[in-house]
């Protein structure tokens, strides 16, 4: 790929996708230790999928009116080097609890990356197709990471127990932080102008900016609208294996990594061919697969053809989430763009995890099987409501006039 031999994408690239590696181990790792420890419980895995998501919801808003004050490479580097500390310390919890605060801590440090991350991009690859490429090669490689990273860790979690991941993740973000000393692209905030400003008056001129434009409060819309039902299914998927499979929770990283396979399939085409599908109809059919995927895995009896529905639940994330993204990225003018993310982030990770937070007593009284599927339903319900949408339909007719 031809984003590749620009050196600044390349470091930006590496350091996101090989501390992916790393949370891939970390990510298995921990829900296979709430499941095991809990005895399958739906209450107390969906509330570690909660912890992990909590902190993306209300700290992002944060994070994206301080990474547009200071310098963006040096906001990834300090992310990177304190979520390195705090992942090491989850080899050393003593137990659930603990797990839980310090993975709660690492999230609540992710958006400040996230958001200078998404920020410097545009400048570094240039705002048209490039940027649905470099998102798209993203997808792929973080898929790809995950791959890897969930076979070898569930591999890892047989062999050497939940722990010693975690140490292999915080590896990664010394690597991270190390690659991203070496990018030049800086995009310095400006700290001096925005100290006049207040936070709160930061955040408010960020949130109207964005909601007034039609395009953008409507992407939003529909994120929000599946963000409730994906948190629901995020927190309790796992439970399927014993409850419905009948098969052990260790084997949900490998389940994972048929996910990512299946996202970096699509995301080599749609880094190869940007136009090759509408990104409306990308959004759409990318809710649609995905909710079809998910109502199949809340019906098939077996682990293989749970495994072929969580490969095309990977063909759908990554259809919807790379599009979305890149359309909604480039409808934010670019002096609120940190901020225009960090209000998305905050905005789409708040239902995740109200979603997972409910999914517990959900499951409790409606049944596993039959919450997964209306989750799915819903997906379903979202895909093929976007198309009645008006601004998203007259956004891309105006792109596609512009091009």
């Amino acid at each position: 790929m031809g984003l590749l031999r620009l050196r600044d994408f390349l470091l930006l690239f590496l350091s996101r996708n090989i501390s992916r590696l790393g949370d891939s181990f970390t990510s298995g790792a921990l829900i296979v230790f709430a499941a095991i420890t809990s005895h399958n419980s739906p209450v107390a895995v969906s509330l570690v999928w909660a912890a992990t998501y909590a902190p993306r919801s209300f700290f992002s808003f944060v994070a994206g009116v301080y990474a547009e004050r200071w310098d963006k490479r040096t906001a990834m580097i300090a992310a990177d080097l304190l979520r390195m500390v705090l992942v090491a310390g989850l080899y050393f919890a003593p137990n659930l609890v603990v797990l839980v605060v310090l993975a709660f801590c690492v999230n609540m440090v992710r958006p400040l990356y996230t958001t200078a991350y998404q920020a410097l991009l545009p400048n570094v690859v240039g705002r048209g197709d490039e940027l649905m490429q470099a998102n798209s090669l993203n997808q792929s490689a973080g898929s790809v990471a995950d791959v890897v990273g969930f076979a070898f860790g569930g591999a890892a979690i047989a062999l050497v127990g939940v722990r010693p991941p975690f140490l292999f993740d915080a590896l990664t973000y010394l690597v991270s932080a190390i690659l991203l000393g070496g990018v030049v692209q800086r995009l310095a905030g400006d700290a001096t102008a925005k100290a006049k400003a207040s936070f709160l008056h930061d955040l408010t001129h960020g949130a109207a900016t964005v909601f007034r434009s039609a395009l953008s409060r409507s992407l939003i819309l529909q994120m929000v609208a599946v963000s409730l039902p994906l948190g629901v299914f995020n927190a309790i998927v796992i439970l399927l294996l014993p409850q419905a499979y009948h098969a052990s929770a260790k084997l949900f990283p490998y389940f994972e990594a048929v996910q990512g396979a299946g996202m970096a399939f699509l995301g080599v085409a749609l880094a190869k061919w940007p136009r090759a599908v509408g990104r409306r109809h990308l959004v759409n059919l990318g809710f649609a697969v995905t909710g079809m995927a998910v109502v199949g895995m809340a019906l098939v009896p077996t682990v293989s053809w749970g495994m072929v529905m969580y490969f095309a639940l990977g063909l759908g994330n990554v259809a919807f989430s790379a599009a979305l993204v890149t359309w909604y990225r480039q409808s934010l003018p670019d002096e609120i763009r940190a901020r225009g993310m960090s209000i998305y982030s905050s905005l789409i990770n708040l239902p995740i995890f109200l979603g997972a937070v409910l999914s517990g007593p959900i499951v409790l009284a409606a049944g596993l099987v039959p919450t997964v599927a209306v989750a799915g339903v819903l997906f379903v319900a979202v895909g093929g409501a976007g198309y009645f949408i008006r601004a998203t339909r007259e956004g891309e007719v105006a792109s596609a006039a512009a091009s």
